[in-house]
């Protein structure tokens, strides 16, 4: 710790890299010029070449800034335990730049001074390989009116994880450690192996401490300030170093993973040639034909044009979805976006959403003109709802807490709906939701009771009928309980409003859902801080269709992470004020029709309690009309908050595939889409947009 802080007051002000001239740079450059200016047409040409490579090779003054170079970047690998008695600094760096020390036999430790700063700076280039771009390429990086970089940057890097993992380290040297249940457990019997097996050990040892060096460069050198962060992959890397090592007015165009634009860790690069307009296309392609032999099908990778600082361009084209190359040459495939568009869509993160044609990112980019998103983070009032985002508990890391009916039946345990009660000491079990057991306006779409052992660790559930369903009495049955002493020191709350984290872009919908006084998995999102009015209006918009076709188009995974969750297109609640229904906001009509969907069991009937509201549970089918109409009919009244016409009907729904293929087969034709037509349309007199008549 004492080595640490003298480093880092030492290099406190200073910046990082070696960008910094020197004035015998000049000769090695000229050299490095000389060569590039032979034009090889006769064998002397070449032998005048070689000549002159080797004279430049063996330059004093290149030789002097490949050791400072060398020295630079090893200070990332140093070891800060004091086994050397100096580390680099900028004052050491200086100084072995105008009085190079000479090279000695022994080991670092067992010298001094600048000498073990040179022997340790050597063997650590060496070993890493150390490649100065600067000095292979003199004359590309000379200053002055040349040249400021390159001219033309092509390539496919690699796409490799560099963040060490365990798993796949003690895969085959040690397997049961591999498969431990969790990372506490994987991390007791790692230490144990210092005694157990300590060759194992070392070895592990040594590939963690050499990963963790190359992080520290990656993430604190200053080379890699935008994609050196969080779970780094080295085709980030080399598309911000392509990016910063270009001419002013160079190309570059390279084949990397369409990450670079949508992921979370890429954000901040891709935010950065957005803002910069640097970025002139994005072409994206799946891998389902096999254009790159021994990648996973499901794996996107783009091909990735940027300009350099002087040539800003205003828009830039993309293209989603491809799996040909000749599919390029497809006009109709191909659209525009600007930074203005990412900002409206994504403004939090940057990143690019993935709409497969012009027409979609139209109506997307019209709906996100209406709604705005949920949360944009960087305004005083982006947070309109008053809401938070979180979950509860992991599946893995906690399932030390978790109860299985085994448990309580070994016990003087009663069980209570779904909750189970121990006898003598009145403690209470409270059920654990997960998500495969919600699903829209239904928080009791499947259950575990009665399923066999087998049926049980295959994680399951039996989905229940809707004549069960309209019992009020009926429960979910989980796998698993938690003690409610553990639930209040998470939350105390007596309903929730949770969201499916398990989702992709193509199954059939997202789904939001009430839940009772339950705990919950980490495959659930919770939104915290609504009332119970807020709560049934958020429902519903996230799971309506217009959400719906946004959210498939910006899912690239199988999670509904936060920052996507964030940035969905949910109106304000000033928006279900503006619109009115029968001269009244249409917010009442909404809540109305979402209460009537949810609220099927006395589960819930704190929920109701805070709404004010006396009522019996609805039944689940419906009584006066089917559950399915009054779907029908909330559906067309968010799209006319969402402000959509009935021509951007077959645009929207027409994504959605499965509904459509289930309808066609069962009705003959797209019931879904036309039957909520037709609900919009009859609607539409009864429908006044304030926001409108304002303008």
């Amino acid at each position: 710790n004492k080595v640490r802080k003298q480093v880092r007051k030492q290099n406190k002000g200073v910046q990082t890299g070696l960008s910094w001239s020197w004035d015998e740079q000049d000769d090695y450059v000229s050299l490095a010029e000389q060569l590039d200016a032979i034009e090889e047409e006769k064998i002397e040409d070449i032998h005048e070449k070689e000549q002159l490579f080797q004279e430049f090779k063996h330059s004093e003054a290149l030789q002097r800034e490949k050791l400072v170079h060398d020295v630079w970047t090893a200070a990332f690998y140093w070891p800060l335990d004091g086994s050397i008695d100096r580390y680099p600094t900028p004052e050491t760096i200086e100084e072995i730049r105008r009085h190079p020390p000479e090279p000695v036999e022994g080991s670092a430790t067992d010298l001094s001074g600048l000498q073990a700063v040179r022997a340790y700076a050597t063997k650590v280039a060496d070993e890493q390989d150390f490649f100065h771009w600067p000095l292979e390429f003199p004359d590309v990086y000379a200053n002055g009116e040349g040249s400021r970089g390159f001219d033309c940057l092509l390539g496919n890097p690699p796409w490799e994880k560099l963040n060490f993992e365990e798993e796949q380290f003690f895969a085959v040297r040690a397997p049961e450690i591999a498969n431990a249940s969790n990372a506490n457990e994987r991390s007791k019997m790692i230490a144990e192996l210092e005694k157990s097996d300590p060759k194992i050990y070392e070895e592990y040892r040594q590939a963690s401490d050499a990963a963790s060096d190359l992080m520290n460069f990656m993430r604190n050198s200053g080379v890699y300030e935008l994609s050196g962060q969080g779970h780094v992959n080295t085709y980030a890397l080399f598309s911000e170093w392509f990016a910063n090592n270009l001419d002013p007015a160079g190309r570059v165009g390279i084949v990397v993973p369409t990450g670079i634009a949508t992921d979370h860790t890429t954000a901040d690069f891709f935010r950065d040639i957005v803002e910069n307009q640097r970025l002139v296309s994005l072409y994206d392609y799946n891998n389902n034909k096999n254009i790159f032999e021994g990648i996973d099908n499901r794996m996107h990778f783009c091909l990735l044009t940027l300009t350099g600082k002087d040539e800003p361009v205003s828009e830039f084209e993309v293209a989603f979805g491809m799996d040909e190359v000749e599919q390029l040459h497809n006009k109709s495939r191909r659209y525009y976006l600007s930074r203005e568009d990412i900002q409206r869509v994504n403004p939090n993160t940057g990143t690019l959403p993935t709409f497969d044609n012009p027409e979609d990112a139209n109506l997307a980019l019209g709906i996100y003109e209406t709604t705005g998103v949920l949360i944009e983070e960087e305004i005083n009032e982006g947070n309109p709802w008053g809401i938070n985002i979180s979950r509860m508990f992991n599946m893995a890391d906690d399932a030390n807490l978790f109860w299985t009916v085994d448990d309580f039946e070994s016990g003087d345990y009663e069980r209570d709906g779904n909750w189970y009660i121990e006898s003598k000491t009145d403690t209470r079990y409270l059920p654990l939701y997960e998500s495969k057991l919600i699903h829209q306006y239904n928080h009791r779409f499947s259950t575990f009771e009665d399923l066999s052992d087998n049926e049980l660790d295959k994680g399951q559930p039996k989905q229940l009928e809707p004549e069960e369903l309209d019992n009020t009495q009926r429960r979910a049955v989980p796998r698993y309980w938690i003690d409610e002493d553990e639930y209040i020191s998470m939350r105390n709350d007596d309903w929730h409003l949770a969201l499916r984290d398990i989702t992709n872009s193509t199954n059939e919908r997202t789904t939001a859902s009430l839940l009772p006084r339950s705990a919950t998995g980490h495959t659930l999102n919770h939104i915290y801080g609504a009332s119970a009015k807020d709560a049934l209006l958020l429902m519903s918009s996230f799971n309506s269709f217009a959400l719906d076709f946004v959210a498939r188009q910006k899912i690239g995974g199988t999670h509904l992470s936060h920052f996507i969750l964030r940035q969905l297109p949910i109106p304000s609640p000033n928006r279900f004020e503006e619109v009115l229904f029968d001269g009244e906001p249409i917010r009442r009509r909404i809540t109305e029709l979402t209460l009537q969907l949810s609220y099927t069991a006395t589960d819930l009937d704190p929920f109701v309690e805070e709404l004010g509201i006396e009522t019996e549970p609805f039944q689940f089918t419906g009584v006066d009309r089917p559950r399915e109409e009054i779907r029908f009919e909330l559906e067309a009244l968010l799209c006319h908050v969402c402000r959509l016409s009935s021509d951007d009907f077959e645009r929207l729904f027409d994504t959605f595939e499965q509904i459509k293929r289930r309808d066609e087969k069962e009705h003959g034709y797209y019931r879904t889409r036309e039957k909520i037509r037709d609900q919009f349309q009859n609607l539409a007199p009864k429908i006044t947009d304030i926001s409108e008549e304002d303008q």
